[in-house]
């Protein structure tokens, strides 16, 4: 799981995890829509990964 704070239409994007959609729709319903301060809940899912590295270029 890995949260950032944003600036924008968002004020935070939680990035997470789960087996399948279903169980996903039961993280939102059980734990992100019963917390007070979450006002609407926005979720986009993936198709399909292009590119995943944390590696930068480094210039010496």
């Amino acid at each position: 799981m890995e949260c950032y704070l944003t600036t924008g239409e968002c004020d935070a994007v939680l990035r997470i995890v789960t087996t399948d959609l279903h169980s996903y729709w039961r993280f939102q319903a059980d734990h992100l829509t019963r917390i007070p301060s979450v006002l609407n809940v926005k979720t986009d899912v993936p198709m399909e990964t292009l590119k995943r590295s944390f590696e930068l270029p480094l210039v010496s």
